[in-house]
């Protein structure tokens, strides 16, 4: 990905979030060793607004914001879909480490219990998370089970 594509990236971001009123967010595109566009969305420090609007109510304004920059650089693309992750303060990887040790603990009572485990509903993001967390794990199996916004984990032990 080029400098030009980054910047033009950029600048469409930007007014994104002047659209949605938070002109106390400064946006960083960058493109690393990953194959993923990076969109990391930082607060200014004088700011008395915090992250919450861009997360959104457990990250779903966050995947959508996400999903319309991923929209944005794909659009009129020939080529793979190039994915884009977008992160506000370090969030993504504070709600990974909630949900694998969520995921953990209630692994545990599964198996103490001998009994199925069923977690609340959760986005496609969070169960990848929970079901790559659980995979490592002997005697647990997990699936997904209901539809739309219904689907949820359920941890079986073995």
């Amino acid at each position: 990905m080029d400098l030009k594509t980054i910047q033009e990236l950029q600048g469409k971001v930007e007014e994104i979030l002047q659209l949605m009123g938070v002109s106390y967010i400064t946006p960083e595109v960058s493109f690393g060793d990953s194959e993923a566009v990076s969109v990391e969305l930082t607060v200014s420090e004088d700011s008395e607004e915090g992250a919450g609007i861009i997360i959104g109510n457990h990250g779903e304004t966050l995947l959508a914001l996400e999903y319309i920059v991923a929209l944005i650089l794909n659009s009129g693309s020939e080529g793979e879909w190039r994915r884009v992750e977008v992160d506000i303060d370090g969030y993504r990887k504070r709600r990974e480490q909630e949900l694998s040790e969520l995921a953990h603990r209630m692994a545990q009572k599964a198996l103490e219990s001998h009994q199925e485990i069923h977690l609340k509903p959760m986005s496609p993001a969070d169960r990848r998370i929970v079901h790559t967390n659980l995979s490592k794990i002997t005697g647990i199996t997990t699936e997904s089970d209901g539809q739309g916004r219904s689907r949820h984990i359920v941890i079986k032990p073995e």
